[in-house]
């Protein structure tokens, strides 16, 4: 078992907490635990984070850089409604196991079985395979995350992959962002997509990926020799893979 360091836990409590939900994420809230996004009005990735019930209370794991900036975006949402939204930044954490844990909340990676299970569980809860890790199993995946891989108020979710790893609903109601989301999703107005890139020496992160002078694309995150970028499809069909140094996998 892991500790994720970079997540913080949010408690939404009340009885309007999924109504309030409801409306401003991608996913149905009504199926906890679930992955999902809160997006731009014109689309365009705000954060990402889990939500898990507890009882009478929705816990929702997100990344620690966007905790602050996130609470206080949903209490601009937050308008009459009876909900209370509580951030557990000191108390609860984060972890990660390849096995069920017994204590705290543990569930199923909703993005992926392969990557295993999370638990919320209070911070000094002793750890236990230390040997896993927990981001290396992640970009091997080919699974893009938060903050680490899209920008703020700039990435298109469906070119991260989004609708594959489950954080998106297309059958529920409305919320904010739905309405660019579902064109791009039925119209196939895809122009660039996420891959695995694999290399002795990677471009940094953040960096433009460049072939014989041509931007084919932008280092995401990375670890040790593998990590993700975000590939523009035309130029991808143009390459001679034999001749780079590095290699790029599609995610199917």
């Amino acid at each position: 078992m892991q500790l994720l360091e970079n997540r913080s836990v949010i408690i939404i409590e009340g009885e309007q907490r999924k109504e309030f939900l409801q409306g401003l994420i991608t996913n149905d809230i009504h199926k906890c635990p679930i992955y999902s996004l809160m997006l731009s009005p014109v689309g365009k990735f705000l954060y990402d984070f889990f939500i898990i019930e507890d009882q009478d209370q929705l816990l929702i794991d997100c990344d620690y850089l966007s905790l602050e900036s996130l609470v206080k975006t949903l209490n601009l949402y937050k308008l009459r409604k009876k909900i209370n939204i509580i951030s557990k930044k000191d108390e609860l954490g984060v972890f990660s196991s390849k096995e069920i844990y017994n204590e705290g909340i543990c569930y199923l990676d909703p993005r992926s079985k392969e990557l295993g299970y999370r638990i919320i569980a209070p911070k000094n809860t002793q750890i236990t395979n230390s040997d896993h890790n927990y981001e290396l199993m992640r970009l091997n995946l080919g699974i893009p995350e938060g903050h680490k891989d899209l920008i703020e108020s700039k990435s298109f979710p469906l070119e991260f992959a989004m609708d594959r790893l489950n954080a998106i609903d297309f059958d529920k109601g409305c919320y904010v962002g739905q309405e660019v989301t579902s064109r791009t999703k039925y119209r196939g107005t895809i122009r660039k997509e996420i891959f695995i890139i694999r290399g002795e020496e990677l471009p940094h992160t953040g960096d433009d990926i460049i072939v014989d002078q041509i931007k084919i694309g932008v280092m995401c995150s990375q670890l040790n020799n593998v990590g993700l970028a975000l590939i523009k499809l035309e130029e991808y069909q143009k390459l001679d893979q034999t001749k780079l140094n590095f290699s790029l996998f599609k995610i199917i």
